[in-house]
């Protein structure tokens, strides 16, 4: 959607508005077009050894609610998703390169974050 302008104007108890000089305007925004908040980053890239194929969790936190994400692994793998109330949002991978690699999450404002994972 596209970002959009909303005016507030006080209202004071006898019903008045306040002066042009105390009204304030707020920029209202959602999905891709939101500009980042500087918060977002990969919390977390697990990966674990199981009796199958590898596997890896990523958590992305820091996130605006609602922006699309999505997380690459070195290996070309690729996972998408929104994210949570929280800020948050998860990606799980099976079959990562037992030796380890890279994951970069990148968030529909434009955000970016890379982390490094080994698999023990």
């Amino acid at each position: 959607t596209a970002a959009g302008r909303l005016r507030l104007v006080a209202h004071d108890a006898d019903g008045r508005t306040g002066d042009d000089e105390s009204d304030e305007d707020l920029l209202i925004c959602t999905g891709g077009d939101c500009p980042c908040g500087g918060a977002e980053r990969i919390k977390k890239a697990r990966c674990r050894l199981t009796a199958g194929p590898t596997k890896l969790t990523v958590v992305l936190v820091g996130g605006r609610p609602g922006d699309a994400f999505e997380v690459t692994v070195s290996d070309g793998q690729h996972a998408s998703g929104v994210v949570d109330e929280l800020g948050k949002g998860k990606a799980k991978f099976t079959g990562v390169p037992i030796q380890g690699g890279t994951v970069t999450g990148e968030w529909g404002c434009g955000a970016s974050d890379t982390a490094g994972f080994t698999c023990p």
